[in-house]
């Protein structure tokens, strides 16, 4: 009986050793025609993977800028929705110190614009997660002081004042002066605007604070009609009335530069989307390039894989005869 010697379990190896090469190849041929791309890069492009390692690098930068707009943008929408909910507030209280019903009875009067001076406090202290949207670069904390916590130190300062122009002087020193009261107690925020880079050339600014004179204003005119029926105060008579005049003139007034100031957020909204566009635009350029440089050639991968599923068949075919004639080998 004949033993299978070196040179028979050498060819056994050997066939075994293409079996699994042959097997791997397609495997990695089936996978690059399903996803269009080469599985080794290195070998794809002949070891030169500089460009791509480029390419790669400014998809990163333009998804990075991108990322960056993107939440520039989503920060700027909600100051403009904020403030034009400002506006409205205001509005609502010009409305209602114009009415007949209303401008008649300072006590109503005072009222509204005690509310509205609360609701625009709270829409001054507005937040996107924890960031605080008008507090300039420290957003980490509340804008503004409570609206409670101002108007006891607004007291405080126009006490003993007995005419309306003598509180208007009083607030003016209050909500104007760097060493007044709101510079120093009632705003929490920053004296620097926020900026955001949104492009390796272009920084946009986030700038609508609560101290801007035009939100500092509408407090003010607010503040007005509350203290036109304020008991701690001691009006002379006709006094009150003038002073909610005041209260409504200064918020008529005021329309123009709120409107300013959600301009300036506007341009820079309009800076965002160019930036936005412009990354779109490089993504889809470089993604482009990254694609025809990594793709394979679907023919010749097709081509290969059948060649390849030749072999294989072949392959096994040819193992089969042999297996047979080492059988018959060792069973003489």
């Amino acid at each position: 009986m004949a033993v299978p010697g070196l040179g028979d379990r050498a060819q056994l190896f050997a066939g075994q050793r293409y079996n699994t090469d042959i097997r791997s190849r397609l495997a990695t041929l089936s996978q690059e025609m399903a996803s269009g791309q080469a599985n080794d890069m290195v070998a794809h492009l002949k070891g030169d993977t500089a460009p791509l390692a480029d390419i790669d690098r400014r998809l990163a930068m333009a998804d990075s800028y991108g990322t960056a707009a993107k939440q520039a943008g989503n920060r700027l929408a909600l100051m403009q929705d904020t403030l034009g909910e400002v506006d409205a507030i205001r509005t609502t209280l010009v409305d209602q110190l114009m009415s007949p019903g209303v401008a008649g009875s300072r006590k109503i009067a005072a009222e509204a614009a005690q509310a509205a001076f609360d609701d625009m406090a709270a829409a001054l202290n507005t937040r996107q997660g924890p960031n605080a949207l008008f507090s300039g670069t420290a957003a980490g904390g509340a804008a503004l002081s409570s609206s409670s916590s101002m108007m006891a130190q607004i007291r405080t300062a126009v006490a003993g004042a007995t005419t309306a122009a003598d509180v208007a002087t009083r607030l003016d020193t209050w909500f104007d002066d760097p060493a007044g009261g709101f510079a120093t107690s009632a705003y929490l925020g920053s004296d620097a605007d926020l900026t955001r880079a949104v492009d390796t050339d272009t920084t946009v600014t986030l700038g609508a604070r609560a101290d801007d004179p035009a939100l500092r204003g509408l407090l003010k005119a607010a503040a007005k009609g509350i203290l036109s029926n304020d008991a701690t105060l001691s009006l002379a008579d006709g006094e009150g009335a003038k002073l909610l005049e005041r209260s409504r003139d200064d918020l008529l007034s005021l329309s123009a530069p709120l409107t300013e100031l959600r301009a300036g957020l506007g341009l820079a909204q309009s800076r965002v989307e160019e930036a936005t566009a412009r990354h779109t635009a490089r993504a889809s350029a470089w993604g482009i390039m990254r694609n025809e440089m990594t793709q394979v050639d679907p023919y010749a991968t097709a081509t290969e894989v059948e060649a390849l599923r030749t072999q294989l068949e072949t392959h096994y075919e040819l193992t089969s005869r042999l297996s047979s004639l080492s059988l018959l080998s060792y069973l003489r």
